[in-house]
Formats: structure tokens, C-alpha cells, sequence
């Protein structure tokens, strides 16, 4: 999974724009255009790095995530992750190291869904306990790393929804032209520009590159349980937001009010984090962390945004 410093410039370049075109990323790093072709593609043959379309995670329908711990009993803790893997609604399943052997994010188009929702996972063979967590609020939720060889799949699009039919096109490489979209949809490619440029603008659909988190040595991923005082919540989020690691940040029911997912290196710089930069401020309570070892389900075709205003053109 060879990952050198064109391969990272080049996702440097990419990352603010994804569908930049390889001329003008061409011109910005000072090499050939044959070059960054021949790069982004080896990246993705690589499972190194892919540009995708990705929706909001409150599209469809959908108004809620829950998280699900859940222990485990009877049964290998895979093959319990992989049959709640199978739950509509369900996006992400991780094994843990320790008590609760499964981390499992949802999302639910209500609460009285997401009481259904658990009482599914809990039915479930060699499930022992399920404890469930709605997030009142998300500050950040960025997927920007996956596991490129196993994608996910979103439900299947409706035939008569342009929209689902474009972003279906898109979200495994979402820096195929216009043109091309066009030719696959037999649709004119100033429908399929203005349908993106509305999706985007409206805050339904964006473009986002995705990188193997191991092909830029970030080995470690945890989940932080945060218990914090009231008045300090807001600087300890900020706070959160702001650290290059944190891929989600969200306020959670619980005596663990906050819920943050970081990806590190190592567990070294997971424990220089929580130790060093996060338990030592004003407010921070406690701090309980889980390191996740292995990924059952991560559908980075989902995650959270604001609508943009401005819409880089892509030919």
C-alpha cells in the first residue's frame, strides 16, 4: 500500500476540491497531467484513496443516530457483528477490545425507530446486553476513512429518482465527468450538472476523498466517552472539533454526555490526546476509551455537512 509524497499531494489538492481536474491539478503541483492520472488511478486500484459521492447522513428520511454497545455472549463477537451488520439503518459496526465487544452507529427516522431498532439488535443470537445512545446533536462527522477494499453499498436507487440514479453513479468514483454520468443515465449532461449542483447546493449529497487510514499510518481508532461539566461543555467541543483526529463529535444521553471518534497513529498519540490535551482542561470530568480493532460494516457514503454555496465546476 505504497503511499508517497506525490500520492499525498496530489489528496492534498484533491481534498478541498474533489473534482478538480487532473489538468489543473497538474498545474498546481508542477507535473504531468499524465501523471496525476496515472497516480489517482493507481491510488484507487491500490485501495489507497477514492473519491466519492457521499449523502447526508439525514437524508432519505432518516432524523436520528443512535449508538448501540452491545456485549456478547455464546457466540464469536464477529459473527454477532455481522448478522446486526445486517439491520436496515445500521451504518457502522466495529469490534471492541474489553466491555462492550461491539460498537454499532445507526441512524432512525424516529425515536419510537429507534427503540424498534434496538429491540432487533437485541434479539439477536449471542447478544447479551444492548445499551443505547441516542446523539442529540452532532458537531462533526466526517468520513474521510474507510476500509477502500470492503465498500459499502447504499440501498438500492429508486428507478424513477434522477437523484438516487446520479449519486449511485458517483459514489464509488465520484470523479467521473458530467459527460460520462450522462452517457450512463441517458441524460443530457446539463441535467446531470444542474441535478448535482442543486444536490450539493442543498446540502444532500457532497464529494469527498477517502483514504485508507493505514496508507497514512493512522493505526489506532477509539471511541471517547467524555463526562463533562455543564458550563464547559461548549469549549470542551470546540475543542474536539478542532483536533485533526476527531472524525466524529456529537452530545449523547448518558453521564457521558459527549461521544468522539478519533483515528491517531498509534495508541501513544491516542493516550497523548486523552491524557495530555483533554483530561487536563476545565470541565473534563472523565474520559473512558475504547480502541476499535477491526471494522464488521463502515459506510462512508454517509456523513454530515453544511449546503455550499459555491460549486467548483468540473467538465
Amino acid at each position: 500500500m505504497a503511499f508517497d509524497r506525490t500520492d499525498a499531494n496530489i489528496v492534498d489538492v484533491l481534498r478541498p476540491n474533489p473534482r478538480i481536474t487532473n489538468k489543473d491539478i497538474a498545474a498546481r503541483l508542477s507535473i504531468a497531467e499524465s501523471t496525476v492520472a496515472q497516480r489517482i488511478r493507481g491510488m484507487a486500484e491500490r485501495h489507497v484513496m477514492q473519491v466519492v459521492a457521499q449523502k447526508h447522513v439525514f437524508s432519505d428520511g432518516y432524523t436520528n443516530v443512535v449508538f448501540f454497545f452491545v456485549a456478547t455472549s455464546g457466540r464469536t463477537v464477529q459473527r454477532v457483528g455481522a448478522d446486526i451488520a445486517k439491520l436496515d439503518g445500521v451504518f457502522g459496526v466495529s469490534q471492541g477490545i474489553g466491555n462492550p465487544d461491539v460498537f454499532v452507529t445507526a441512524r432512525a427516522k424516529s425515536i419510537e425507530d429507534a427503540h424498534r431498532l434496538a429491540g432487533e439488535v437485541g434479539r439477536i443470537g449471542g447478544v447479551a446486553t444492548v445499551e443505547a445512545i441516542p446523539c442529540f446533536r452532532i458537531h462533526k462527522f466526517v468520513s474521510s476513512f474507510g476500509d477502500l477494499a470492503n465498500p459499502g453499498r447504499p440501498p438500492a436507487a429508486h428507478s424513477d429518482s434522477r437523484d438516487d440514479r446520479i449519486f449511485h453513479a458517483l459514489y464509488r468514483d465520484g470523479r467521473q465527468s458530467n459527460r460520462e454520468i450522462a452517457r450512463q443515465l441517458d441524460i443530457s449532461e446539463g441535467a446531470i450538472r444542474q441535478r448535482l449542483r442543486k444536490l450539493q447546493q442543498s446540502g444532500q449529497m457532497q464529494f469527498q476523498v477517502v483514504c485508507n487510514p493505514l496508507a497514512l499510518s493512522l493505526g489506532t481508532t477509539a471511541i471517547l466517552r467524555i463526562a463533562t461539566d455543564a458550563k464547559k461543555t461548549s469549549s470542551i467541543v470546540q475543542r474536539l472539533m478542532d483536533l485533526p483526529a476527531a472524525a466524529f463529535v456529537g452530545e449523547v444521553a448518558g453521564p457521558a454526555n459527549l461521544l468522539a471518534l478519533l483515528i491517531t497513529p498509534d495508541n501513544l498519540s491516542l493516550g497523548d490526546i486523552s491524557d495530555n490535551e483533554l483530561l487536563p482542561m476545565r470541565g473534563v470530568r472523565r474520559i473512558d476509551a475504547q480502541i476499535l480493532v477491526a471494522n464488521v460494516k463502515n459506510e462512508y457514503y454517509l456523513s454530515y455537512f453544511a449546503a455550499k454555496d459555491q460549486i467548483p465546476s468540473r467538465k
